[in-house]
């Protein structure tokens, strides 16, 4: 069943809080109790992931922690995951509350409509200019890639006529 896929809107109350629709609650409840973690996109949108999902995708290795000591980027990537992320608990009514700041990085205001996109592994939570801009920015790069294998495709056939010439 693909449990975390689909497009959804909804109504952000004045209190800064949404209500996932019920497939999404189920999801998270079966996952992890309900447990998410909210992390802060580089794209401008917001991640919920269930707890455990968090933690595969964004734990670092712990060999790789000795090495922070040393290096500024494995500190960097540490302040950066650290203090763009916060964990909860799904209410049983489905409802998330997203802090201020987190509002703020993501663009979103209480009383207009945000769009919650199911990504397989969660949810995110966008705005809706800033998921309309994601979405052109997405068909145009798979556009371009498309171009590029098609080129590449040709430069091939026409190095294989080539070679049979």
């Amino acid at each position: 069943m693909l449990t975390f896929c689909g497009l959804d809107y909804c109504i952000m109350d004045g209190n800064g809080r949404i209500r996932l629709n019920t497939r999404f609650i189920d999801a998270f409840l079966a996952q992890d109790g309900g447990a998410f973690a909210m992390h802060c996109l580089p794209e401008g949108a917001l991640a919920l992931y269930p707890e455990s999902t968090f933690e595969s995708i964004f734990r670092p290795d712990p060999a790789h922690l000795a090495q922070t000591a040393e290096s500024f980027l494995a500190r960097r990537m540490l302040r950066r995951i650290g203090g763009r992320t916060r964990e909860d608990i799904l209410t049983r009514q489905g409802r998330v509350t997203v802090p201020p700041a987190f509002r703020d990085f993501a663009g979103l205001i209480p009383g207009q409509e945000i769009c919650i996109v199911g990504v397989e592994v969660g949810v995110e939570l966008w705005s809706p200019a800033r998921y309309e801009s994601e979405q052109k920015a997405m068909i145009e790069h798979e556009l371009a890639r498309g171009r590029l294998e098609m080129a590449s495709d040709l430069k091939t056939m026409e190095k294989k006529e080539e070679t049979l010439s």
